[in-house]
């Protein structure tokens, strides 16, 4: 698929790096401090293909138009993400001429498809759960799929023919390291967020339900909690979803309870944080998990998926598990309080809220009445992450990646 990095003999190897979200989320984010991270090893000369007017970059940047893609089933949105591709692609392929890559880095498949014929090498860093026929299109196109988690690696192998089994790489994902100050203030009780985009699949009904049987809860210090929502829309499509929330919540009587931030990052938001609530079953990584480690707040999680490749239960977070027996936990809406650490009921019918919301609540209930324990797993988390999760890391192994002959 073309000459390797070291054919360019006279000159540093060139990346391009294409990224064709007009949002910023945690796939761009993580892509912008790779960019920064690499650009420091001064081993390459690189630029940046982008459709977002926000990036931050210490290379050349070349502008784009947005992709954005839907599934054929949704015809007349699949119609417009066709048109966009095509938009995409002859931008790139005069970005392509005119910096003469020997490497391009796709960031998601969608900047795949977007890529013109190229003789330069392609790297596709897969960031979402890979699905057929689409991975499989892409990852014949690619010199290399990069996964950047195990359970990511391990669906790649799931939905890939064996004969593209060799394409897949394991480079898990990385934050900069920050250092952050404590700017916990307990004045309204203790808080306890969940930062995530307004998704359903984020499930942040999770998290509300959870609140509603913690409403007469107390920490260790007797302190009541303040629920923290963080996100927003990316690109505008749940309104239905977001105002659900809201409506249940009012309907709960917790509005009060509640705070909604927006705009804000999850570096501005976490320190004020007393623990992280990150319910999602399907997180293909978990970057806000790693985030919350670094800064020091404790995590309650589902031990699935990228959370649960991250966190050890007891060790260096809270885990419940994806599947809770309903025959575990006895369903039923009105007063709750908690006796020799069980769940009782004192009052109320039976109602919808999911034995997970209950598995959470007891996940965020313990944390919060075990502060010694949680303060060990807040320092243990943050020795990992530093460890473990370090942005120079993935720098370093997709540089010699990027070194490795094509096969």
């Amino acid at each position: 698929m073309g000459a390797s990095p070291e054919s360019s003999s006279s000159s540093k190897p060139r990346i391009l790096f294409v990224d064709i979200s007009a949002r910023r989320g945690g796939a761009e984010t993580s892509l912008d401090e790779l960019v920064a991270a690499l650009a420091s090893r001064g081993k390459f000369d690189m630029a940046i293909a982008t459709a977002r007017a926000d990036v931050a970059s210490t290379c050349q940047v070349f502008h784009i138009p947005p992709v954005r893609l839907h599934r054929p089933s949704r015809l007349f949105a699949f119609l417009r993400s066709v048109a966009a591709l095509i938009r995409a692609r002859r931008a790139l392929a005069r970005v392509i001429r005119a910096f003469r890559p020997d490497i391009v880095h796709a960031n998601g498949i969608a900047a795949v498809f977007a890529l013109p014929r190229t003789r330069a090498r392609i790297f596709w860093h897969v960031r979402d759960w890979p699905r057929r026929p689409y991975a499989v299109l892409a990852a014949s196109r690619c010199n290399a799929a990069i996964a950047i988690s195990r359970p990511v690696e391990d669906a790649l192998r799931h939905v890939l023919p064996a004969s593209l089994h060799s394409h897949i790489r394991l480079v898990e994902n990385g934050i900069r390291l920050r250092e952050f100050d404590e700017v916990r203030d307990h004045s309204n009780g203790t808080a306890v967020g969940m930062v995530a985009h307004l998704v359903p699949w984020k499930r942040h009904d999770l998290f509300i339900n959870a609140a509603i049987l913690l409403r007469d809860f107390r920490d260790a210090g007797g302190r009541p909690i303040t629920w923290v929502i963080a996100g927003s829309d990316l690109f505008g499509e749940h309104a239905d979803y977001v105002a659900a929330l809201r409506k249940r919540i009012a309907a709960a009587g917790l509005a009060e309870r509640f705070v909604w931030l927006e705009g804000r990052s999850a570096a501005e938001i976490l320190p004020g944080l007393d623990l992280l609530v990150h319910p999602t079953d399907q997180e293909p990584f978990g970057r806000v998990i790693c985030e919350a480690m670094a800064a020091g707040v404790p995590v309650v999680a589902c031990n699935s998926a990228g959370s649960g490749a991250i966190l050890l239960d007891g060790k260096t977070g809270f885990l419940f598990p994806k599947q809770v027996k309903s025959g575990k936990w006895k369903v039923v809406s009105g007063k709750w309080k908690v006796e020799s650490g069980k769940w009782k009921v004192v009052s109320g019918k039976s109602s919808s809220l999911t034995a997970m919301a209950l598995a959470i609540a007891e996940r965020i209930r313990y944390a919060l009445t075990h502060p010694s324990e949680c303060a060990v797993v807040a320092a243990a988390a943050k020795a990992v992450v530093r460890d473990r999760y370090a942005i120079g890391r993935v720098a370093d192994e997709l540089t010699a990646l990027y070194f490795v002959n094509n096969e």
